[in-house]
């Protein structure tokens, strides 16, 4: 064949291949910010408004942009994953937590957690494929620069948002710990520090000179950049300080330190813009500093800014008393399953099992996390997840370290890396949360790809919609690899009937289910109403229903004497269904077993009650020391009519912690 016809058959391959792959790459990209904008999404009527709708909506715009990338593999090879450490480190850490699932005490919680986290494994996996869309998708700097700078206008909205609730601007009622639409203080502040520290980097680079003339902005547009940059690091740091976060500002120091250590390294030329990031940010914590201690930085909360908290840290004082001993049970939990731990997302067996009766001292909360993520590691993965944990961090660190690209990309660098160190120290006294995770998935996605980049080389930094090139040593012609326009076709008809069948099952019907149990805890219908309502929850989406089964199972317990008869025949025929059924999928869970106990005992004929005992005794075994698991054995017994036996286990549970008089005050008087 002849040099002209491999010529002409090329032109005609690209005619087909890049309308397509500028498009599906628009629509990916696309897709991305708007995963990133899922901190701002908040939906009413639903059972945690902060979270699951926040969660869901992620679910499902990763689920479109991996079918969209599907089909851009076919049209176009270029995009398909490339070798990394990286993302063998993430893939490596994924599996393990797989496996601890599979060994864990309770397969169907860590595989899809509960709506109040939405932390399970689905999760997590649906974040590594967020890693590796970015990593494999946006393939120059300008990409990520559009990515970068849309997550830090999001990070910026939600600061205006909590300044004008914590200042009580027209229309906003005041609030102490300030949260925007997170639902939690420190959500919010987990992921200020990394877009300040992302922004204090931006900002920085834009001072670097060195660089492609071609790729610098405009001069008007480099300062209204800057001062977009200079609005989100200043307005981060200032509310960061009205979360009353000490973690996170624990990690922005980190942040900063990590940042300033590598840039001793660095060339001369890169020592000034470094420097002026990072004293922006000395300077804002300073002045915050200076504001708060005269009481003028929260007038609704003095004493609830991060500051003020700092100065009233001690080991004694709740908060941390608390992680202290959340630590020591983890441990304990870890000597029980050392290997691969008690499933991911599985630490509330652990604290039921492990919790002292002293910690009523510090709180009366169940917990679900250790507040470490390392301690909660190393209890729901064992030894093996710890590493693969560690494996992955290590591979972040070792990526950037071996960067190599021009001044200007490594100004950028060493402010990922001091994000990463920044949400790795505040992860110490917090845990990954569904709100956060997009910000460590998108600094993973990253490195990724500034590995890939070193090793292959990347797409050149045109316009999206005008990419024809690619450089670097190993870079394929854009046309290689490409198929027809029928086979995308096909492929794009395949994947959509596909995604929509994801997004119905795994987006939809949980949506479906939490707005359902909203109603019925929100309802004044009727018991028999609500518990339909309940049931059509549950049959919705029943793989992620048992903290709901829970919940609802705990307002029918406080409701009981006000019932009528056919009311207490609905609500005792569901506490049936619960033991019969669903307490053997999830034999360990104490709290459901707790909330299912007290209505077979209160509908069980006397002579019948001994066949609750095993139920006790499981109890008794799963969370020998917290106060439910008391008054259910006190309650066993004064059914069955052994009240000096009831009243031994409530002054045995008073003896071993200091506040058992006032929990068990109740029981001695007869109302439970």
């Amino acid at each position: 064949m002849s040099t002209q016809a491999i010529a002409m058959g090329k032109a005609k391959s690209v005619a087909v291949a890049f309308p397509w792959t500028q498009r599906l790459v628009q629509a990916i990209t696309f897709c991305i910010l708007l995963t990133m904008s899922m901190s701002l999404v908040v939906a009413s009527g639903v059972n945690s408004p902060f979270v699951t709708p926040k969660a869901l909506y992620a679910r499902a715009m990763i689920d479109i942009a991996a079918g969209l990338w599907l089909v851009l593999l076919v049209a176009d090879r270029r995009y398909r994953p490339r070798t990394s450490w990286v993302m063998a480190a993430l893939g490596a850490y994924l599996v393990v937590g797989l496996a601890s699932a599979v060994a864990g005490v309770d397969f169907s919680h860590s595989m899809w957690s509960d709506y109040n986290r939405m932390t399970g494994l689905w999760d997590l996996f649906h974040w590594g494929l967020f890693a590796l869309l970015c990593a494999s998708v946006l393939r120059g700097r300008r990409d990520w620069d559009v990515v970068l700078n849309g997550n830090l206008a999001v990070s910026l909205a939600l600061s205006l948002l909590a300044l004008a609730r914590g200042y009580a601007l027209p229309g906003f009622t005041q609030s102490g710990r300030v949260e925007a639409t997170t639902g939690n203080p420190s959500y919010l502040a987990a992921i200020l520090v990394v877009t300040t520290i992302l922004a204090a980097g931006l900002l920085a680079r834009s001072f670097v000179k060195e660089g492609d003339v071609e790729y610098a902005p405009a001069k008007a547009k480099t300062w209204a950049m800057r001062c977009f940059w200079a609005a989100v690091a200043l307005l981060g740091v200032w509310v960061l300080f009205l979360t009353g976060t000490r973690g996170a500002l624990a990690g922005l120091a980190a942040g900063g330190l990590v940042v300033a250590v590598l840039s001793l390294s660095a060339h001369r030329q890169l020592l000034k813009p470094i420097a002026f990031g990072v004293g922006v940010l000395l300077l804002a914590e300073a002045a915050l500093v200076a504001v708060d201690a005269g009481g003028g930085l929260h007038p609704g909360a003095e004493d609830q800014t991060t500051f003020s908290r700092l100065l009233n840290t001690s080991s004694g004082e709740t908060s941390v008393a608390t992680r202290l001993a959340l630590l020591k049970m983890s441990w304990q939990g870890f000597l029980d399953k050392p290997l691969l731990g008690w499933g991911h997302d599985n630490f509330a067996n652990v604290f039921d099992r492990y919790a002292p009766p002293s910690f009523y001292q510090y709180d009366d909360a169940d917990y679900y996390h250790a507040h470490n993520q390392l301690a909660e590691t190393l209890t729901t993965k064992g030894i093996l997840g710890l590493a693969a944990y560690l494996a992955l961090w290590g591979a972040l660190a070792w990526a950037i370290l071996r960067q190599q690209g021009d001044a200007r990309q490594r100004v950028l660098a060493y402010a990922v890396a001091g994000a990463l160190a920044g949400y790795f120290v505040q992860d110490l006294f917090l845990f990954d949360t569904a709100v956060a995770l997009p910000q460590w998935a998108l600094l993973v996605g990253f490195v990724a790809w500034m590995e890939q980049s070193r090793r292959f080389g990347t797409v050149a930094d045109a316009p999206l919609a005008g990419r024809r090139t690619q450089v670097g040593k190993s870079a394929p012609l854009a046309t290689k690899g490409a198929m027809s326009g029928m086979a995308v076709a096909l492929t794009a008809t395949v994947v959509v009937v596909a995604v929509g069948a994801l997004l119905y099952w795994s987006a939809y019907r949980p949506y479906r289910s939490a707005t359902l149990f909203y109603q019925a805890l929100a309802s004044n219908a009727s018991v028999q109403q609500r518990v339909a309502l309940v049931q059509a929850s549950y049959d919705a989406f029943p793989l992620q229903s048992e903290l709901e089964r829970q919940e609802f199972l705990l307002r029918m317990n406080s409701q009981w004497n006000a019932m009528s008869a056919a009311d207490k025949q609905q609500a005792f025929t569901l506490a049936l269904d619960q033991w019969r059924n669903h307490l053997g999928n999830a034999p360990t869970n104490a709290r459901l077993l707790s909330a299912t106990l007290p209505m077979l005992q209160i509908a069980a004929p006397k002579e019948a009650l001994t066949e609750l005992d095993p139920l006790v005794q499981r109890l008794q075994a799963l969370a020998p020391d917290r106060a439910y698991t008391t008054w259910r054995a006190v309650q066993q017994e004064l059914f069955k009519g052994n009240r000096e036996q009831a009243m031994a286990l409530v002054d045995g549970f008073v003896a071993r912690t200091p506040q058992g008089a006032a929990l068990m005050a109740p029981l001695r008087a007869g109302d439970f």
